[in-house]
């Protein structure tokens, strides 16, 4: 009997240990998730002032010029978020990029909204590497259409980003990609 009690002693004390462990790791998990962008090794290199230029390159040589400045900052709700103006050749519009993160899934979305007539609000599947400080946006189009850009910082001070934009066709043919070189101009 003594015997027996003693066995179901130790369950009692394991399951409550088991217990108070889960709610332990659900107490860290709900502390990063309020920590959220704002810690996150990635999005908090992006805070701050920036100013960018590039090209890219149309199939059919044309060359488009590229001028922005925004600012990053992590938000209370949760949301990193990328506003800004951007300069197209002569064409100026102001847009932003709002990012999320699914704390159940792990997955990032974003979108991006460009303030003008008739641009739509785009949705972006969002691969971060947190190893490598690297970011992946892929917009899936018609088709074989879409938009990729892959982001990685250029120097050791993470104070120059590096987008490679790569835009495809309905057939899956490449219509314009090139390099936009972003410069932090203020840190926040």
């Amino acid at each position: 009997m003594k015997a027996m009690f003693c066995c179901q002693h130790r369950r009692f004390v394991f399951a409550w240990g088991v217990l108070a462990l889960v709610f332990l790791t659900e107490g860290i998990v709900v502390a990063d998730e309020k920590a959220g962008f704002a810690g996150h090794p990635f999005f908090k290199l992006l805070a701050g002032e920036w100013k960018s230029e590039g090209r890219l390159q149309g199939a059919n040589g044309r060359e488009v010029k590229i001028e922005e400045e925004w600012t990053g900052r992590a938000t209370a709700e949760g949301e990193f978020v990328m506003e800004g103006r951007r300069l197209i050749d002569a064409d100026k519009k102001n847009y932003v990029w709002t990012f999320t993160h699914d704390a159940a899934t792990g997955l990032y979305t974003a979108t991006h909204s460009a303030a003008s007539n008739g641009d739509e609000t785009k949705r972006f599947e969002v691969s971060v590497s947190e190893a490598d400080l690297t970011m992946e946006l892929r917009l899936i189009g018609d088709g074989y259409s879409g938009i990729t850009i892959k982001d990685a910082f250029a120097d050791k001070e993470h104070d120059k980003l590096e987008s490679e934009v790569m835009l495809k066709g309905q057939g899956g043919e490449i219509t314009l990609s090139g390099k936009i070189t972003h410069t932090r101009v203020k840190k926040p």
